[in-house]
């Protein structure tokens, strides 16, 4: 479960495991690992790094000072310990979409099934540091 105000490490789901950082204001996959903090604000969290939070300009991810993005987290137990979706809190059909490396707002595609299957490109593993 994400907790207020503590540091994690984001990961891509999966085999490749490779981790969420930063690329100037790029939010993309590589081998170094980026402490977010992950913060409960209203009714969603906001994800920052260094006084950068996540934000989207348009279909890519960047972390700039001063945005105050909303996200909704949510645990996929059912798809593997400590994995989430994590999407817009006002438009929660789009989410974080793992396209080759680089990180991306998309609509997440799941199954009509209860509850849903993600595909694996929409799946973070989020860990306590």
């Amino acid at each position: 479960m994400v907790r207020e105000v503590l540091c994690y490490t984001i990961s891509a789901h999966g085999d490749s495991g490779s981790l969420v950082g930063l690329s100037g204001e790029n939010v993309v996959l590589g081998e170094s690992a980026t402490r977010w903090t992950i913060q409960k604000r209203g009714e969603g969290f906001t994800i920052t790094t260094d006084g950068k939070s996540v934000t989207n300009a348009g279909d890519n991810l960047r972390a700039v000072p001063g945005a105050e993005t909303q996200w909704k987290i949510e645990r996929q137990a059912h798809q593997g310990e400590d994995s989430f979706t994590i999407a817009l809190l006002e438009r929660s059909y789009e989410g974080w979409w793992n396209a080759d490396g680089n990180l991306e707002l998309r609509p997440l595609i799941s199954t009509k099934s209860l509850p849903p299957f993600f595909m694996p490109l929409g799946l973070f593993t989020i860990t306590a540091v």
